[in-house]
């Protein structure tokens, strides 16, 4: 952080820290301008941190004793004092609610997954509460189990597929043979357009155009945001049962599914524990999404404004996101932050060119998708 301060200021904090003028007008100026960007940036600052300052410069000895004369240049008892050693030994059950999740092959399965085993080196156990695959899913792939660090706990539910259920019922009643069961689809990331009721779609019997207005009508009406309903329910029964009997420390939920909201919105308010809603998408805004009808829009915006109040830490994967969230739900309480995608150091960090740049022109390949929002 002091790298990103100005050169004069860098250069003014140097040249007196050298010197032990640490009481000198230009390094107090120096210094101020460090708590502006990094320790306060609210503007004017809190009139509790304003007192609390001076009340600590007023009787100095324990602060600058421990301490030091500022919270970057650390010269007192503290100074090479560490618990890292002691990280493994800590013991923060977080309770994860993630809709995507090995062994189904989405994309949005990575980030929680890694996360997830980034936050063990911290002593933050995670127990994750997800799917149930059935193993007839078109992306199941059970070798990405091995994803899935060690220690770490995983409930499964399984997500109801009501449009079979209902087209089930209709079958019994008609006397022929139900489909097989089954999760409802699950690579679904922001979301998909519905199908819709037109005829030009499916050109079969009667029971076709019923299944087809059927699947239009679930998708628009019923599945709102998402198809995940069902299953946030049911995550929500579980997840009451383990803060009840495990000490958990903090609600971690990572969207989409939308619906994973539910969960968290419920679990902060019941017990009182930190909620961080990970935003991976945008829910409200998402190009993505822009199949919604427009009164859908505004009511699920309305849903999210709702479920936000509750939160305590909100994360996005962008600046842009970030900006655009905050945008949207302006006097939120809770925290922004951005924590962005990247790549596990452990697996490309030794990674080299496989060529030199020997010329002026440089070619990159992005394998992702682009997106106008």
């Amino acid at each position: 952080m002091r790298a990103e301060l100005p050169a004069a200021t860098r250069a003014a904090l140097d040249r007196h820290e050298a010197a032990g003028t640490l009481t000198d007008p230009e390094y107090l100026s120096a210094t101020a301008e460090f708590y502006r960007r990094h320790v306060c940036r609210t503007d004017p600052m809190p009139q509790d941190f304003v007192d609390s300052e001076a009340q600590m410069e007023a009787e100095p000895t324990v602060y600058h004793t421990m301490n030091g004369p500022n919270e970057f240049h650390v010269v007192g008892t503290l100074r090479n004092w560490s618990i890292i050693d002691r990280l493994p030994d800590v013991n923060a059950p977080t309770l994860v609610i993630a809709g995507e999740f090995p062994p189904l092959k989405t994309i949005g399965r990575i980030r929680t997954v890694k996360f997830v085993d980034q936050l063990r080196q911290y002593g933050w156990r995670s127990i994750v509460i997800t799917l149930e695959p059935s193993g007839t899913e078109g992306n199941y792939d059970p070798s990405l189990i091995a994803e899935i660090a060690d220690g770490v706990e995983v409930v499964r539910i399984r997500l109801r597929d009501r449009e079979v259920e209902i087209a089930n019922a209709v079958k019994r009643l008609l006397g022929r043979k139900p489909a097989a069961s089954g999760n409802a689809a699950v690579a679904v990331s922001a979301g998909k357009p519905p199908s819709t009721p037109a005829s030009s779609q499916r050109t079969g019997s009667l029971m076709d155009h019923a299944h087809d207005f059927t699947r239009w009508l679930m998708r628009n009406f019923v599945d709102v945001p998402d198809n995940y309903r069902p299953w946030a329910t049911e995550a929500l029964a579980v997840a009451r049962s383990l803060c009840a009997e495990r000490k958990i420390d903090a609600i971690y939920t990572t969207l989409p599914p939308f619906s994973s909201m539910f969960v968290g919105h419920d679990l902060r308010l019941e017990t009182g524990l930190p909620w961080i809603a990970d935003y991976r998408d945008l829910w409200y805004g998402d190009v993505l999404r822009e199949w919604i009808p427009e009164w859908r829009k505004k009511l699920e915006l309305r849903m999210e404004r709702r479920l936000l109040k509750a939160a305590d830490v909100v994360v996005t994967v962008s600046e842009p996101k970030t900006a655009f969230m905050q945008r949207l739900h302006p006097g939120l309480k809770a925290r922004w932050e951005t924590l962005t995608n990247g790549y596990d150091t452990e697996l490309y960090g030794d990674r080299l060119r496989t060529r030199p740049f020997t010329q002026d022109t440089v070619e990159f390949v992005y394998t992702g998708r682009l997106f106008k929002n």
